[in-house]
């Protein structure tokens, strides 16, 4: 799904767009995304199973269709039509995937194996206090659209990030069994040690002017602007 990917769904939508630029294909979204992963996958066994990331801008771009008069995400309403399992992750502590991506976009390190974690870069990013209540909240505002279009859908689950995985990394056993039984996988063929590094945990060493900062959520607690659970993450 990344842009860059030669053979990606990006490429084939370009593609489709240079065919057909005078009406455009926007409608035909879903069934270039469909053609996408047939392609790549076609010299795959056929009980392989695949799990397609796809983040909240990407749905959004697929636009809208209409319902008995409602708006309806066109992504979503595809995949709930075709009953295809969806697994919603919500990263609950909104502060930390900010950093978290500012860190990234600096390092350019966005993931990386437990084996080389020593290699991992590490630095300090700024985050504005006068932004810092909007960008949050628009965060919490996109799980709250989602959570809300997806809550008919009949072979669903949401899990929260902090859910997912134990402090070492692990994954949770729980989480996995369910995760396995949505995609019909027995969960004894997997290991749940950890797989990826971490970005380090502490935003009081990542956030450059964390005092800032620290003083900005506290205030949005008070203030009613943020939930209580993001004091929890400071440190």
């Amino acid at each position: 799904m990344h842009p860059a990917h030669q053979s990606g769904f990006y490429s084939q939508l370009s593609q489709a767009l240079s065919r057909d630029l005078s009406h455009g294909v926007h409608n035909q979204w879903f069934q270039i995304l469909a053609e996408t992963l047939q392609h790549l996958t076609k010299n795959d066994p056929a009980d392989q199973k695949y799990i397609v990331d796809i983040k909240y801008n990407m749905a959004q771009a697929f636009g809208l269709s209409f319902e008995n008069g409602r708006p309806v995400n066109a992504l979503l309403h595809h995949l709930a039509a075709r009953d295809i399992g969806v697994i919603q992750l919500i990263r609950r502590n909104k502060l930390q995937l900010l950093v978290s991506e500012r860190v990234a976009m600096k390092t350019n390190q966005w993931e990386q194996s437990t084996q080389e974690a020593g290699k991992k870069e590490q630095a300090d990013v700024f985050i504005s206090p006068i932004t810092l209540g909007l960008k949050l909240q628009r965060e919490m505002a996109q799980d709250a659209y989602f959570l809300e279009q997806t809550q008919s859908m009949r072979n669903k689950l949401t899990l929260t990030y902090e859910e997912l995985f134990t402090t070492d990394g692990s994954f949770k056993p729980r989480v996995f069994a369910d995760l396995a039984r949505l995609l019909e996988l027995d969960p004894k063929h997997f290991s749940l040690e950890p797989q990826l590094s971490k970005q380090r945990g502490k935003m009081s060493e990542a956030i450059s002017n964390f005092p800032q900062v620290e003083r900005a959520v506290q205030v949005l607690i008070r203030e009613g602007e943020l939930p209580a659970y993001f004091a929890e993450g400071l440190e």
